[in-house]
């Protein structure tokens, strides 16, 4: 696991890119939690690459921190096999 805030890139990226697209998407689509993108916030950001060859290819149990987790795919759909999130 790579805590996102360790890439200055992805950083600077992700403080424009999330209020501006992922936040209002949220908002779109629960309603229920939150009326408002300005409101919410992010707890817990990292990457995970799964790589069968090097062992990891889930992530343990645990509990996310925030009341919505979101999984954004980098991959291409053909990429994937079977399962996952």
């Amino acid at each position: 696991d790579l805590p996102v805030e360790t890439l200055p890139n992805a950083m600077d990226f992700l403080q424009t890119a999330l209020p501006c697209r992922l936040f209002p998407f949220l908002v779109a689509a629960l309603p229920e939690l939150c009326a408002d993108p300005a409101l919410l916030r992010v707890a817990d950001l990292f990457l995970v690459k799964y790589d069968e060859n090097l062992g990891q290819t889930s992530l343990r149990k645990h509990q996310d921190k925030g009341i919505i987790s979101v999984n954004i795919a980098l991959n291409k759909a053909s990429d994937f096999g079977e399962g996952g999130t």
